[in-house]
């Protein structure tokens, strides 16, 4: 009888979760095709030699140098120096639980956040995961506001070993890990931090907006929603990419583009992923038969790729072209004149066809002649 409720529970579950996730990863893919293009938006900024030549509101880009030695305060350790911004991951080592229509795994592993069940209730998570800023970066002789600031380059792993420590309670144990320990001999409970940042350029490029003398957010295409927040679409333009204005274009288009593709990806398998959900709840029963239930596992994972890939990549494309209307614009015009192409040629050949007839008969054919 438990058994039996369970799976109509989990019946329920498959049937609501897998339509959720279909329209979330297409919302996404929507939302992706028509992101903030901060690559387009910084390549139409003015460019700025001296700042004496901007004014207040103009959407800007200026080039100079930066501090290498920038520090800021480190929380658990002491301080970070060469870095514009620093994030800091902290795991805690705890029971995870796998729960299926039959049955229910347990494993121990290092996870970003405490899962709540009955093996992990005697414990407690106390290092937080954090990002680190200063309260504002100098790009030559601008001062640039570090709220809402975005990074394109790449983050590197901060060695564990280059920090000093504030908490006594931390041990530096391995190359990239500090550890807090429970002192328990199956180590449940026990916390480790990571810490990765973008290292200070020599050169950088700021692009955002001058104000008040300050290079400030500009965000006129802000967005907000969780959906923007997990394709990392904020809509704002407030960006320090290192090197000259041109090498800083590369990167944020190089950016920009692998950006786009990963949510693609992502998206496409989260679509196929829930309609396979959808599918395998519906027939899941068929799971359980010998020999029948793998021809069933394996139909259901065909027909979520059968619907889910060709309505994925109809909603890239059907997003692209309305974040495009140029591109729309000139798809039209070339049906349409396609179009009268092929009704012009096919006047042509009736033409030339009653025509050659008419020297056949040796007189003009009326319609009805041509009918028979």
């Amino acid at each position: 009888m438990y058994r039996m409720a369970t799976r109509k529970r989990n019946r329920w579950a498959g049937i609501i979760f897998g339509p959720v996730l279909v329209f979330a990863a297409l919302s996404a893919i929507w939302k992706n095709e028509t992101r903030f293009d901060y690559h387009r938006a910084a390549a139409k900024t003015k460019e700025i030699v001296a700042l004496g030549e901007a004014l207040s509101g103009d959407l800007m880009s200026f080039t100079g140098d930066m501090n290498r030695e920038l520090t800021m305060s480190g929380e658990y350790v002491d301080s970070f120096t060469g870095y514009l911004s620093v994030k800091r991951h902290a795991e805690i080592y705890a029971w995870d639980k796998d729960k299926s229509d039959d049955s229910v795994t347990w494993k121990k592993k290092w996870m970003s956040s405490l899962e709540s069940n009955s093996r992990n209730n005697s414990l407690t998570q106390k290092l937080e995961s954090r990002n680190f800023l200063p309260p504002d970066y100098e790009v030559g002789e601008l001062k640039v506001t570090s709220d809402k600031i975005e990074f394109v380059d790449s983050n590197e792993t901060i060695a564990a070993g280059s920090l000093t420590l504030k908490r006594s309670n931390l041990e530096i144990e391995g190359s990239e890990h500090l550890y807090l320990r429970k002192n328990r001999d199956d180590e449940l409970g026990d916390e480790r931090v990571s810490y990765s940042g973008v290292p200070v350029p020599e050169t950088a490029t700021y692009f955002g907006k001058f104000e008040s003398q300050l290079g400030v957010p500009d965000t006129t295409h802000q967005r907000t929603g969780m959906i923007n927040q997990m394709i990392q679409d904020s809509g704002i333009l407030h960006h320090i990419v290192a090197g000259d204005r041109e090498a800083a274009l590369t990167t944020m288009k190089a950016h920009i583009g692998r950006l786009k593709w990963i949510v693609r990806g992502i998206g496409t398998a989260c679509v196929v992923f829930g309609f396979s959900i959808l599918f395998g709840t519906v027939i899941g029963v068929l799971f359980h038969i010998p020999f029948v239930g793998r021809i069933a596992q394996a139909g259901t994972f065909l027909l979520a790729l059968a619907v889910g890939l060709p309505l994925a990549f109809i909603t890239m494309i059907a997003a692209y072209l309305i974040a495009n209307p140029i591109v729309l614009a000139i798809i039209v015009l070339a049906v349409v004149a396609g179009f009268f192409k092929l009704r012009q040629r096919g006047r042509s050949s009736q033409a030339a066809m009653k025509n050659r007839l008419d020297k056949d008969y040796g007189r003009v054919l009326k319609d009805s002649d041509l009918q028979e």
